[in-house]
This record gives structure tokens, sequence and C-alpha cells, in this order.
């Protein structure tokens, strides 16, 4: 169970958000990984057997940030595009 925050901005400036917070894919490396990119695997492919390796996406990365509080689900579900679904669901 977690709570969701709304962004306020910043109201004495009105320029938004205050600071900022990254959010990445950050790309695992392993043998298969490395045969795919010898072979010139497509980028959809790619990206499918690195999920499947244990990534996490862009957006999976933002919405665990939303649930810590450190950004909103209304910016992270903006900026970020959707997950294409996995086989068995993930």
């Amino acid at each position: 169970r977690f709570a969701l925050v709304r962004g306020l901005g910043d109201v004495y400036k009105r320029q938004g958000y205050r600071g900022r917070t990254a959010i990445a894919e950050v790309l695992p490396t392993s043998p298969e990984l490395r045969t795919l990119v010898l072979e010139r695997s497509s980028g959809t492919r790619l990206k499918r057997e690195c999920r499947k390796l244990g990534m996490k996406t862009v957006r999976e990365d933002g919405l665990d940030k939303a649930r810590k509080g450190l950004t909103t689900l209304d910016e992270v579900l903006r900026l970020t595009p959707e997950d294409e679904p996995l086989e068995g669901g993930r």
C-alpha cells in the first residue's frame, strides 16, 4: 500500500516543479544480449530481451519513484512511453 503525491509547483515563482528527479533505463549486459547486438537485432527485440533479463523500463522506474513520493504519477505518465506487454503478463 502506498500514497501518491500531487505536484503543487513552485507557488512563489510559478515555474512548475522544484528540482529534478532522474528516471532511467539501465541496460544489463549478458552473453545473450551481446549476441543479439552482434546479430543486429531490432530495437524491439533487444528491449524485450533486456526486460526478460530484469531491466526496468523508464516508465517502471518512474512509477517506482512516484510510489516513493519523489515525483508525481501525472509526470511519469506524461513523459514516458507506454510499455509493451511481455509474454507471461509482466
